[in-house]
Order: structure tokens, then sequence, then C-alpha cells
């Protein structure tokens, strides 16, 4: 629950601008002199008309976002007059069918001079007029209201349009809904996209973002195979694909739409995807001043201020600057040792630069993303057996297999289960014995400390009054780190044996998981697209992505017998010279024939850092796709799109350390497992390459209705596999695993129906999946 204490937002206009304007208007059926005052009064727009020419007629409802030309064509449907817009920005009303101002007594009106206050004055101020001249024209107009319902605009296949003209599954969520959903994370999103799910995307635990069942599980202890996967579902920032979910726009502030996109994507632009499509985009500077601010304060006792401001620099320069910052105290509660997750600090910067001229367009945009606070863990589904060594079910107790036994990590453990009812019987689910709760009982710490920087750049320029070229550039720097409780218990060493817990003095674990994921990315992308009068359009393009990535998993152990021992000291308390005489008299020194193990004593008396697995990976994408739709009459229209795409990859490195007790001798172990993904080479390359495409026929039989079906294909690249082995089979060599295919069948029905009271938005879909990546 949030408790909104500050919401402040400002707008003001001052200048021309080449793109009209939106306003939100809220206007209900009135007589048409009063609809036209309030339509004044909500635009900030000087309206000239005859009192006479609109008494008495009754305007249309129009609630929404709309432009001035929108909402007076809506507002004066079916009235018998319209409005026309001077280039001074003046509206003038006459009958339908004319534009001609009014008339008085005098002679015609002119239009009065708009003043131009200074700017503080015009913050939160409202500038109308409305001129009402002597009688002129009367006539009566009793036709029936109409409801008018907003149009969204999108740019799924690459040019503006209804969202309810475009022939593919979606769902679109403009600034305005954003706002009144109070949508501010990937959380609420998914509440509200059907089909949609997001990961965790702290630690790459899970499937990522997971369209249609399809998602990329890549972090997690499967990590050195899963980094070099692609994603199922692309996801875009103002039409740059990026590699890293985290840190996209922080809250979801001052963004124009949010555009999800269902089934294989890539004929019309960036990279392919198998599942899906997210777009975000940010609202552009404009030759217009105007500035939001948003402050919040919630009953969790996290505070949010976001701000964003711009307007014109010159006859041709615009900016705009975003910025926020996000703090509190942990929405995750923990009751042990280790503070409360989930605990925000979160600050953002995003300044932009607009250059536009009648045929060019540069629009270049920084943003900087920084998070440290504490991020959220997991919590416990379930209770443990508490009174027997050796664990009953394996899996849940984080110990591997000693001496014929997997010893339980909640042998005599006193703590609680917060999560859970505490009735609830060991090993049985929790969410069956009641409501899970959001509560924890750890003793290690949350950290974080991420970030993100991110330059994206496009240019748009018209070749001709047909023909225009587009250029998209994405240059990104993140770093995701993290750390959490890894035993998920509360349990700490005892005062006489830090391998024993303090309650009940037996061996337990006591561990603290960090994880790295470094991300480099670089994107181009060139497009031209038609804007032909006829019935034929197309879309083409090429794309370039490389992408330098790693994951970085480390264990901080803080109850191994050797913790705090000395290695030589150590050693000769058992009878060596010295740790490494040891490792020699083992056959484990430096002539050690074992394969792809280095052993060695490790320096001082602190080993808590007793493991790390690093693994690194390298990709880049070449692609070619040109899309087209040709209209056959005002009721049929197909389309069509290819895409070649070839992407190569490089062996991942995969190797680590981990500190081990010999005889009670603590001992460093160097490992490399690259060997493990088959008869590659190191810096060896793999390349996968294929053709898709979508074949589409469109019949809309009336104003905002449509019928479609859609065929269409999706790729998505191989990845390098290999075997982990068993406690009775060793690990095997396995080759690159092969790239997966899509076939999606689609048909939709799209429209405004019951009257305009339903917008309704169905598709049914069926894919057929070969060589499925998990």
């Amino acid at each position: 629950m949030r408790l909104a204490i500050l919401v402040l937002g400002c707008s003001w206009a001052w200048g021309a601008t080449n793109a009209e304007p939106r306003y939100d208007i809220d206007i209900p059926s009135l007589d048409a002199a009063e609809a036209l005052t309030r339509l004044a009064e909500q635009t900030d727009t000087i309206v000239l008309f005859p009192y006479d020419l609109a008494q008495g007629r009754q305007a249309n409802e129009v609630v929404g976002r709309f432009t001035l030309t929108q909402a007076v064509e809506a507002l004066l449907r079916g009235t018998g007059i319209a409005g026309s817009l001077s280039d001074k920005r003046v509206l003038q009303i006459s009958l339908d069918g004319t534009a001609e101002p009014g008339n008085t007594e005098d002679g015609p009106m002119e239009e009065p001079e708009i003043e131009r206050r200074p700017l503080l004055r015009r913050i939160g101020a409202t500038l109308a007029a409305v001129l009402v001249a002597s009688p002129g024209f009367a006539q009566d107009a009793e036709e029936p209201a109409t409801r008018i319902t907003e149009e969204i605009i999108v740019t799924a296949e690459r040019r503006e349009e209804n969202v309810l003209n475009v022939p593919m599954s979606m769902t679109v969520l403009n600034d305005t809904k954003i706002d009144e959903l109070g949508i501010q994370n990937a959380m609420d999103l998914e509440q509200l996209v059907p089909g949609l799910q997001f990961g965790d995307p702290t630690e790459g635990l899970g499937h990522g973002t997971t369209m249609r069942g399809m998602g990329t599980a890549r972090g997690g202890d499967k990590a050195g195979v899963d980094i070099s996967r692609d994603e199922a579902v692309a996801t875009y920032v103002d039409g740059v694909f990026t590699f890293a979910e985290y840190g996209l726009d922080a809250h979801l502030f001052d963004l124009e739409r949010i555009e999800v996109l269902r089934g294989p994507q890539g004929t019309m632009f960036g990279r392919n995807a198998i599942g899906g499509a997210i777009n975000y985009y940010t609202k552009k500077p404009t030759d217009e001043w105007d500035a939001l601010v948003i402050a919040e304060v919630t009953d969790q006792m996290t505070q949010r201020v976001n701000v964003a401001f711009g307007g014109p620099l010159s006859d041709y320069f615009s900016f705009r600057i975003t910025g926020g910052y996000f703090v509190g105290d942990g929405a995750q509660e923990n009751i042990g040792f280790g503070g409360d997750y989930d605990e925000p600090d979160q600050r953002s910067i995003s300044p932009q630069l607009r250059f536009e001229t009648d045929r060019l367009e540069v629009n270049l945009r920084y943003g900087y993303v920084e998070d440290t606070g504490v991020p959220r863990t997991h919590i416990s589904i379930s209770d443990r057996v508490r009174d027997v060594e050796c664990a009953e079910f394996p899996g849940l107790t984080y110990s591997a297999l000693i001496d014929g036994c997997h010893p339980n990590n909640w042998y005599l453990y006193e703590g609680s289960v917060p999560s859970i009812d505490p009735n609830c019987p060991p090993n049985v689910v929790g969410f069956k014995c009641g409501k899970l709760k959001n509560i924890t009982n750890v003793n290690a710490p949350g950290i974080q400390d991420s970030h993100r920087e991110t330059v994206i750049a496009y240019a748009m320029f018209d070749l001709t009054e047909t023909l225009t070229l587009r250029y998209n550039f994405g240059l990104a720097d993140i770093l995701q780190s993290s750390s959490r409780d890894n035993d998920n218990t509360n349990r700490v060493s005892s005062a006489q044996d830090v391998s024993l817990a303090s309650d009940g003095l037996v061996p337990f674990i006591n561990d603290r998981q960090e994880n790295f994921f470094p991300y480099e990315e670089t994107s181009h992308e060139l497009q031209l697209l038609s804007n032909f009068d006829g019935p034929f359009n197309f879309v083409s393009g090429v794309f370039y992505y490389d992408v330098e990535n790693a994951w970085d998993m480390e264990i901080d152990s803080f109850s191994t017998t050797f913790r705090f021992l000395n290695a030589d000291e150590a050693a000769q308390a058992v009878g060596f010279g010295g740790c490494q005489e040891m490792l020699e008299l083992f056959g484990l020194g430096i002539e050690s024939r074992l394969p792809d193990l280095y052993f060695t004593c490790p320096p001082g008396s602190d080993h808590t850092h007793a493991f790390e697995l690093l693994s690194r990976h390298t990709s880049e994408t070449r692609a070619a796709f040109f899309s087209a739709d040709y209209r056959i009459d005002e009721h049929w229209l197909v389309s069509g799109g290819l895409r070649y795409s070839k992407d190569t990859k490089d062996r991942p490195g995969f190797d680590g350390s981990t500190t081990i007790g010999i005889a009670g001798v603590p001992v460093l172990v160097f490992f490399d497992i690259s060997n493990l993904f088959g008869h590659l080479q190191p810096g060896e390359k793999v390349s996968w390459d294929k053709t898709i495409g979508h074949i589409g026929v469109e019949y809309t039989p009336v104003e905002n209705r449509l019928f479609y079906g859609r065929l269409s294909t999706g790729y998505r690249a191989g990845s390098f596999n290999y075997d982990e082995g068993s406690p009775n089979t060793p690990p095997v060599p396995t080759d690159p695993v092969e790239e997966e295919t899509n076939i999606n069948y689609e048909l939709g029905v799209k429209g405004i129906f019951a009257d305009d009271r339903l917008r309704l938005t169905a598709a049914v879909f069926y894919c057929s999946i070969e060589n499925c990546l998990m």
C-alpha cells in the first residue's frame, strides 16, 4: 500500500512546435458553448466562436489524451459545427464545412496577439480566452452524444499507427495509463500484462523475462552454460536493444509508453527474439517548456523523488533532464542478525539533447542508474527435520555427501521459520498450511553495489517526402553486484569453535554468496522506411550487436575448521615440514598430473573466502531484414517479411578456485573446467545462422475493427553446453547445442464494440518449437 504525501505536476508551453502536443482532456457531454470553454481552459488555447452558434448544441464526451485537433474534432463531431486551428494556434469555430472566422456587427473578428509572459509566471497558470461575438448564426441540433475512445499510438511495425490497427498480440501502456495505474517497476508491469513474467535480475536466477512460457536461464548454479544463451524476449530502450534488464528506467518514470509484443520478432527491427519483445520509450525533448515533479512517502517508510524538465535551447536545439532518488527501510523483514532486505537506495540521472530541422532529427540520451541498497532474498517455504544428523531430503541441506551421509544443516537448529505457519510440519510446502509471509530469518546482511551507464542515440533523415533513413546506436556498461545469506538460517558459530553452531554445538554451514554480472554491449542499426501514398510500404534494415559479459560467483564460508589456520603451521602440527611438503608427498605439488587442477598453499590465516567460479563470454550478431505490406482495398491488407541472422560466440572461460582442508590443512585449489565444453580450443568461435520470416493477412470491415491471421517464425542461436557428471560417472565433454526455432500461428481480433463501450483485443496462438533451449 502506498500513501502519497505529495504529487505535483506542472506543465506549460512556450514557443511553437512541429509536432502538435497532447493534452489530458476530461470534458463530459455538455452544451457546446460550455464544452468549448472547458477545452480552452484545459489546453491553454484561445478559442473564437459566436456564442449563439454554439449554444443549444450538445457536444460529445471526450476523455483521454489528445492533440488539440483530435480533441475538437471528437468534441464537435455530429454537432453541425467544426473547428479550425490557425497558424497562431487560435481555434476558430464555424459551421461544419467552413473554417472562416465568425463575424460581428462591426465586421470580421481579428485574432488577438498571444501574451508572452515570463517563464516563472507561466508555471501552474492556465491561459484561456473565449471571445463571445454578437448573434450571428443559430441552428438546433438534437443529435445524440457520442463517447470518444482515446487512441494509443505505437511504432511496433516501425511507423506510427493506432494499436488497434497493428496485426499482432500486444499490450501498450501510454504515459497516462502508467501514471493512473501506479506502475513503478517490473512487478507492477507483469501484473497487468498477460503472459509476461520477470525473473530475478540481481542474481540471474530463474528464466529471466518470460513470454508465452519462453524464457532464458542464464544465472545461478548453471551460469557456466547459460551465460552464453540468447534471450527469448528482447528488450529495447528507445529502439535500442539491450542484453541486461537491470536499470532500464528508474521507476518507469517519464516514459512515453511501454509496448509488449508477443510472438517471434525480428523482421522489422533489431535483435531476433523467439518469444516476444518489450519496448520502453522515454519522453523526448520538445520546443515547449514543461516540468514534472513527483514526491512520494509510503507506509514502508520509503521516500521517492523524481524530476523531469526541459524545453527549447534555440530554434533547432531542445533538452530534457530526468532524475530520481529512491531510499527507504527494508520492505523484507529479517528477524535474524543480518538486518532487513529489499532496502532501496537508488539514484538516477538522464540528460537528453535533441536537434531538429524540417528533414533531420537527432536525439542523444545519456543514462546513469546506481543502486547501493540491499537486494531482495529468498524466503523459506518449508521447515526441515531437525532431530536427525543425516538429511532425509539432501536437496534442502546445502551440503555434500560425507562418509555416506548428507549432513543436515538444520540438525538441532533452534531458529524459527517466520515465512510459514509455525504449526506447519517439516518438509511440507508452507502455502499448504496458510499464506506465506515475506519475512526471513538469516544472519548474513544483504549488500548491493550496482550501476548502469548507457548512451543511446538515434538520427532520422527524410531522404525524400516518402523515404526516411534512421540510425540507432547504443552503448552500455553495466555491473550488477549483490550479496546475500546462502544457507538461509540464522545460525552462527559458537565461541569455542567456529565450525560448531552456537545452538547444539554441532557442525554446520554458515555461508554468504556474492554475485557479479558485468556487461559491455554495443549496437548499431540502420533502417530505411517508406511512407508512400499508394498501397505498398516497406521497412528494411541491417543490425550489428556485440556483448562481452561474465558471471562471477563467490562464497564466503564462516564455519570451516581451517578458516583461521595458517597453512604451514597446520601442516607442521600434523607432522609435515610445511604445507608445500605435504602437497608434494600427496602428489599434488608442482609436478601434479591431475588435469586442469593446481594445488597451492594459501597465504595468511584468514580463509573465509572459500570458493569462486568465473564464466566469461563474448558474442556478436549480424543481421539484415525486410518487411512490407500491400493494401488490396479498403478492407484487405497482406504483409510479409524476411530476416537473416548470423550469431558468433566464443567458448566461455569457466574456471575458479576453492579452499579445502587436506588432513586439517587449508589448501587452495585453482581449477579450469572449460575443457568440458567439448573439443573447442580457447578462443575458438562457433557460429549459427538462420533465415526467418512472417506472413500475415488483415481484414478491416469497419473503422476501428480488425481481424488478422499471422504466421511467423523465430530463431535463437545455440550455446555451449557441458556435462556436470555425477558421483558415479565423470563429466564428459559435449559439443555446442543447435539453434532453437519456433513456428507461431496466430489468429486475432481487435476493435471497439457495443456502441463504443467495449474495447477488445483477443488472440489465439499455437507454437511449434524445435530444439528447445531451457
